[in-house]
């Protein structure tokens, strides 16, 4: 899943205000993402494309959709939230994905596991489709990633649910102040007070090695083995499984206002709209139309 961030932080996260001493990173409707092997985005218009492989339809979006403001990529589909709080959501269907509840409503975030979606309604209630979500009405972000999701509450605490085939759902004792959250396949990760990071799940591949020298995150996004990290400086750092380089071509940048992470390679946004990919391209996800823009939301 993406996250945008501005290196700003506040004490209310879409709309939700927040008891100190959290306060949490203010998160923008995500406008792209990163599947496993294709991209989505919105443009200034408020317009879906994509790029890359089309095995299950989810580059077939569909027409009559009216602005887009926010989408999530599983691996293989798409779901998109609309300006008005309604949803589409195309591609693969093989757990229910894509199936939206009549009436459901109006949304204001979204989030995709491998082959799962997560909305979170205005009203602070989750609904999971192809995945059982807790029942909460005080949720103010959630993320998905593999076959687990978590969700940040206004006390700044974490429901985690989903499977917990590495202890991805573990959350560390005594981790109540929370200001951001990332997933990678079958881990998890939470941004803390102070901006820095600790890590729960699968370390199979040094995944939740974070360099002992890392402040200022203000994301964090996982593939299937690797970690890459937003700082407020608008840099990012990666760590963990280096399979096509996706570690040690991390590129030095300075204006990085969003990051997605897929299975083998990472995405990032930048502040003039622009995307920049690097890792796993086999599919031709990272060949963006010369001159395509992202909305980012103000």
């Amino acid at each position: 899943m993406s996250l945008l961030v501005t290196s700003a932080v506040s004490s209310s996260l879409a709309g939700v205000a927040l008891p100190p001493p959290p306060q949490v990173i203010l998160a923008m409707p995500p406008t792209f993402d990163n599947g496993y092997s294709f991209t989505a985005a919105v443009d200034n218009a408020g317009d879906v494309h994509a790029w890359g492989s089309n095995f299950h339809g989810q580059l077939d979006i569909p027409s009559g959709m009216g602005p887009v403001k926010a989408l999530a990529t599983g691996y293989y589909h798409v779901i998109a939230l609309q300006e008005d709080g309604t949803l589409s959501a195309w591609g693969n269907n093989s757990n229910g994905q894509t199936n939206i509840p009549a009436g459901i409503g109006p949304a204001k975030a979204v989030a995709a596991g491998n082959y799962h979606t997560v909305v979170l309604l205005e009203d602070g209630s989750l609904v999971g489709m192809g995945i059982s979500v807790p029942t909460v009405d005080n949720a103010v972000y959630v993320t998905a990633w593999g076959e687990h999701g978590l969700a940040l509450l206004s006390n700044g605490t974490i429901l985690a649910f989903g499977s917990n085939s590495e202890g991805q759902l573990n959350i560390p004792v005594g981790l109540n102040e929370v200001v951001g959250l990332g997933c990678g396949r079958e881990f998890s990760y939470a941004i803390k007070p102070d901006n820095t990071l600790v890590g729960w799940g699968s370390n199979s591949n040094g995944q939740l090695n974070v360099p002992v020298d890392l402040t200022g995150v203000i994301g964090v996004g996982g593939g299937r083995w690797h970690t890459t990290a937003l700082l407020d400086d608008g840099s990012v750092e990666s760590w963990g499984d280096n399979s096509y380089n996706v570690v040690n071509n991390t590129p030095t940048l300075t204006n990085v206002v969003g990051i997605a992470c897929a299975g083998y390679s990472t995405l990032a946004l930048l502040s003039d709209g622009t995307m920049v990919g690097w890792g796993d391209n086999r599919n031709s996800k990272f060949d963006f139309p010369p001159g395509f823009v992202v909305k980012i939301p103000s």
